[in-house]
């Protein structure tokens, strides 16, 4: 139930918030828009707590990707796959920029899956 939740929650921010056809521009360039505004401050933190809860749920929910080698390019096409969607919906920029801080985000969470699971299963 939580899992869903949270896709439920990360489809509407990504791109139900927004009207098909209102953002058509696409920056591939990295780091490009990093820091460069309060409100691109913003985004990127955004970003990484948009993504903090597939860090901890993916490990949760599928044995193989307890392991980074096996969550973070799942990660990543993720985060590929909601740009590429904001890009054709033209519901969302498709940024460069975001993907990186989506990635951190669920890098950051699986870390915090990692505590947690070191804390609570001893072996």
């Amino acid at each position: 139930m939580v899992i869903l939740t949270y896709l439920i929650v990360l489809l509407q921010i990504a791109l139900l918030s927004r009207e098909p056809g209102s953002r058509t521009t696409t920056n591939l360039i990295p780091f490009s828009t990093f820091g460069t505004t309060n409100q691109s401050r913003a985004y990127e933190i955004e970003n990484i707590i948009m993504f903090l809860p597939m860090g901890i749920l993916l490990p949760i929910l599928c044995k193989p990707l307890r392991k980074l080698r096996w969550i973070a390019p799942v990660m990543l096409l993720i985060s590929i796959g909601i740009e590429v969607t904001q890009f054709i919906t033209e519901r969302g920029y498709m940024q460069t920029d975001d993907v990186i801080m989506n990635v951190l985000g669920g890098g950051i969470g699986f870390v915090i899956f990692l505590l947690i699971q070191k804390m609570f299963c001893k072996k």
